[in-house]
């Protein structure tokens, strides 16, 4: 009789083996890719004199069937500061999608997108503005993550993005984003 339940336990222990060896695993499937179709890189560090609103991140352009700029930031609204933040990209790039933290209750992810007309193919999107419901009176902190997409694939030569940062009272008008930061990528040089 041992010798059967012997027998049976290396059948078992066999089909068992077998099975696990042919079993693939849900996470065998997922190939992390690192840096993928990133061609270019920049960093942007500003703050407005006067309000102390700041912004500090990264500009991080992908590149394959269509130009894709991601642009990670951590925001810091000071009180008093009407403007809040702009991100303005053209060169045929509209923002597609903002994810934020920003804010809290009622404001908590305070963004607005505003496409084409004035800024041409390109867009912006409004972070903390108090002309979209975030109130000047209250000081914000958060992150935030926006892309900005080519609506075709395309061509495009370079990228301009500008970064603008604040508020303040001018000969009685208010000014928003007195603070600014462009940067250009050169996508042409960056095909060589």
């Amino acid at each position: 009789m041992s010798r059967r339940i012997i027998g049976v336990l290396a059948v078992i222990t066999v089909l068992s083996a077998l099975i696990l060896a042919s079993y693939t695993w849900p996470n065998d499937e997922i190939e992390p890719t690192i840096n993928a179709n990133i061609v270019e890189t920049r960093g942007f560090d500003l703050t407005d004199d006067n309000t102390g609103s700041h912004c500090s991140g990264s500009v991080l352009v992908f590149k394959e069937n269509r130009v894709v700029v991601k642009i990670l930031v951590k925001l810091s609204k000071a009180e008093g500061d009407f403007g809040g933040f702009s991100f303005t990209c053209d060169s045929n790039l509209i923002p597609v999608s903002v994810n934020t933290g920003f804010g809290v209750g009622l404001h908590a992810n305070g963004a607005f997108i505003q496409k084409g007309s004035i800024y041409g193919d390109g867009g912006v999107v409004h972070i903390g503005n108090e002309w979209f419901d975030v109130p000047a009176n209250e000081k914000m902190d958060g992150f935030a993550e926006i892309v900005f997409q080519s609506s075709r694939a395309t061509d495009i030569a370079d990228i301009k993005i500008s970064i603008g940062v604040g508020s303040k009272i001018k000969d009685d008008l208010p000014v928003i984003y007195p603070t600014r930061e462009n940067i250009t990528i050169d996508l042409g040089a960056l095909d060589t």
